[in-house]
């Protein structure tokens, strides 16, 4: 079914030209899935997924008789990319998936000569749309209709798309985040009657489907919404009401990932209890986990206090934990001070670090002082600038060094 509205696509010139290839030697060929509803949404796409009548070996030999070069990686599933002018495309078959026996992966598939049918094994309507310049916008079901009324709904009966591949669950309510569009009624009891089929499902699929989520638009809503479904990946320790309150803190939060992870979970211990579960990286998970030790600490809007902070945590922490303070409801600290504070020291380059000391490790063995000894002498000295005690000056501080008593 076309489009009854005028559309036009914005494509790359490989893939323009992957097109007009196939569609030169009889085949069809549409771009499909995201890069469409992206279009429609007036959004750039990221990439370009295309798909064609042509089989796998019919792909390689039309292009392979071009002189292009063809990437085979993917070609028992009806996948090849082909480099044209730099770009990578990548081509699959038209084809139905054979039966899903792990609720994650299809036991085969079968190439069809079909448009129709390749849509109809996507996952939602919104993502079951096809275009190429001659045919336009083709949309079989739906996938306008729900775009106009930002609803997310699957393409054919909920269960069953959700029992051939359970990531859709979590995929649904990752894209009602990041679209901010509402989960249809009948898909919407899906996914909370068939969570747990989550369970069967990669950690690290569930941690890239979740960050994505977390820092979505429609956060606030999903968020409320799904908790039962989140906790079959994550351990969410807090009553309905301060797990409300949790999610408001994500959704008045900037879309930094490590604030809100740290907002969401809300103590160091559980950001990195839960981020082991989901297999994070070890950055997103350390440096959230500071974010949530600091967050709920009443912070002094003083000079030197800020400065010893600063020294230890560093100024991208800080502010990190500033943006994560200002989200909180029951935040009594004036964060708007603190950040303006924050960004005269800096301005000012007043010393707050072992490296901004006018003397090193080098100098203090000079004095004859050793091993950890070193370190102790210049945290005492850093410690002493920062509290205006001692001058920044070569001299003064090895003045002060000679003084120092272990």
């Amino acid at each position: 079914m076309k489009s009854t509205k005028p559309f036009k696509m914005e494509l790359s010139d490989g893939v323009l030209e992957a097109m007009n290839i196939l569609m030169n030697n009889g085949y069809s060929a549409y771009a499909v899935g995201g890069c469409v509803r992206d279009s429609v949404l007036l959004k750039r796409p990221s990439d370009y997924d295309l798909t064609t009548s042509a089989t796998p070996d019919e792909m390689l030999s039309v292009f392979s008789s071009l002189g292009y070069r063809c990437i085979e990686t993917g070609i028992k599933h009806g996948t090849l990319t082909v480099i044209i002018n730099g770009e990578n495309i990548e081509i699959t078959t038209y084809r139905v998936d054979g039966e899903y026996r792990d609720n994650r992966h299809p036991e085969g598939v079968t190439f069809t000569r079909l448009l129709k049918d390749d849509l109809a094994r996507r996952d939602f309507t919104v993502n079951a749309m096809a275009y190429n310049p001659v045919d336009s916008l083709v949309d079989e079901f739906g996938g306008i209709r729900d775009i106009e009324l930002r609803i997310i709904r699957c393409v054919g009966k909920p269960c069953e798309r959700f029992s051939e591949d359970g990531l859709r669950i979590l995929r649904a309510i990752r894209f009602s985040s990041v679209l901010d569009f509402e989960v249809e009624a009948e898909t919407d009891l899906a996914i909370h009657t068939m969570k747990g089929l989550l369970r069967n499902i990669s950690s690290e699929r569930i941690y890239a489907e979740f960050c994505k989520m977390i820092c979505g638009d429609g956060a606030l809503s999903v968020l409320s919404k799904y908790g039962d479904v989140i906790e079959v990946f994550c351990e969410l320790d807090s009553s309905p009401e301060e797990y409300l309150k949790r999610c408001r803190a994500v959704s008045n939060a900037p879309k930094d990932l490590c604030v809100r992870i740290a907002l969401f979970f809300n103590t160091p211990e559980s950001v990195l209890f839960n981020m082991k579960k989901m297999k994070s990286d070890a950055h997103t998970s350390q440096y959230a986990s500071r974010i949530a030790k600091y967050m709920h600490s009443e912070i002094e809007c003083d000079r030197t206090v800020l400065k010893k902070l600063i020294s230890e945590v560093g100024f991208e922490l800080f502010y990190s934990v500033c943006d994560a303070k200002a989200s909180l409801s029951d935040c009594k600290t004036d964060v708007d001070a603190l950040r303006a504070l924050a960004d005269d020291i800096r301005s000012s380059s007043e010393c707050v670090f072992l490296k901004e000391l006018c003397i090193n490790g080098n100098d203090i063995k000079k004095l004859g002082f050793e091993g950890k000894d070193v370190g102790r002498v210049l945290s005492y000295l850093l410690c002493e600038v920062i509290e205006g005690n001692i001058q920044n000056t070569h001299e003064s501080l090895v003045l002060a060094a000679k003084e120092y008593k272990l």
